[in-house]
């Protein structure tokens, strides 16, 4: 039995049985004029199938029953299928026809575009040859054109040139300072402060120009340098335990001295113990106890290991950690809980 998809179905991918002599299926629905095989089918109407195999047994008993019916129910069968084949016949032939048309309207269209083309290029074609032919003539006079002069690019200003740049410099740098003189007039008339002191001349170069290397500098006083119980004073850019930022810090000094005899980081200011490995500000030499105060008598103590603060885990030197943190505790530092990838401590107050 062949199935047929409905004209306007909300499900498209249902089949229906179509009655004999319609164009319609036993559930009613108008049907397409060719059939679907089942593989493209989800489903068949439940409807169309009661009432199909209603109808067949009805005719098999009739059948049964008379010679002569049993004739009319082939006779029926093979009209259904003659229908069927013509409808399919006549549907190959209309797109047959219709595809027949479009190709030649395609062609059509083709040969217009080709004409419309080709007759724009004509037009086209004697212009650009004129103006191709105006550009070589032009070209050619101005080779031929006699008395013509070379241009010259001078790479240097002139002298005069330069000389009047520098005259103008130094007039205006004469008039600013006269303004500046007159201003500082102003004020020690109305302030009553003593005027400045004038300004001093320094010889100048060949250009008119003052070497600021010429100028006499002020003489360098001595710092008196005094040692201070428990302060870094001097270093070269490098502390160990701390930055020389922090070098001199109380908080910082006071947890270095509590950690004793262990080992302490020597870095500088610009050492990163958090930097990827291989940047700039990382340094595989850093090895030990780092303090830094965080203010208010409280430091977080870092372990480092490779210029690295945690492991390459990502995982905190938890051994050396716990080191710190009893030496702390030891020296009466308070050691603050659930600080994980450092030792975070805070002097205890008198």
């Amino acid at each position: 039995m062949e199935t047929y998809k409905a004209r306007r179905a909300v499900r498209s991918a249902t089949g229906h049985y179509r009655k004999a002599g319609t164009g319609k299926s036993y559930c009613g629905h108008d049907l397409a004029h060719t059939p679907t095989e089942a593989q493209f089918l989800q489903a068949i109407c439940k409807t169309c199938v009661k009432a199909e195999k209603r109808n067949r047994v009805k005719a098999e008993q009739v059948a049964a029953a008379s010679p002569l019916a049993a004739a009319a129910v082939g006779v029926a069968e093979a009209v259904e299928q003659t229908d069927a084949m013509q409808a399919k016949t006549h549907l190959d032939r209309v797109e047959t026809e219709e595809g027949e048309k479009f190709t030649r309207a395609a062609r059509a269209v083709d040969a217009v575009e080709a004409a419309e083309i080709s007759k724009a290029t004509d037009e086209a074609l004697p212009r650009l040859k004129a103006s191709a032919a105006e550009c070589a003539d032009m070209i050619n006079r101005m080779r031929t054109q006699p008395g013509a002069e070379p241009i010259v690019v001078r790479m240097r200003p002139a002298r005069a040139a330069l000389d009047r740049i520098k005259a103008n410099a130094a007039a205006a740098r004469a008039a600013h300072r006269a303004e500046m003189d007159d201003h500082r007039a102003a004020e020690t008339a109305e302030h009553g402060t003593a005027a400045s002191a004038p300004r001093p001349q320094y010889p100048s170069d060949k250009h008119g120009l003052r070497d600021r290397h010429d100028r006499p500098q002020p003489a360098e006083q001595a710092v008196e340098r005094r040692a201070v119980e428990g302060v870094i004073v001097a270093h070269n850019g490098r502390t160990k335990g701390a930055a020389p930022k922090h070098s001199g810090h109380p908080d910082a000094i006071a947890a270095i001295a509590a950690l004793g005899d262990l080992k302490l980081a020597e870095v500088t200011d610009r050492t990163d113990v958090g930097a990827v490995p291989g940047g700039v500000d990382h340094d595989p030499e850093v090895r030990g106890a780092l303090v830094v105060p965080r203010g208010e008598g409280r430091v977080a103590v870092y372990w480092t290991e490779a210029g690295q603060w945690i492991t390459p885990s990502r995982d905190p030197w938890a051994v050396e950690l716990q080191i710190i943190a009893d030496k702390l505790r030891k020296a009466g530092w308070l050691i603050e809980p659930n600080s994980r990838r450092c030792v975070f401590a805070r002097r205890r107050t008198q």
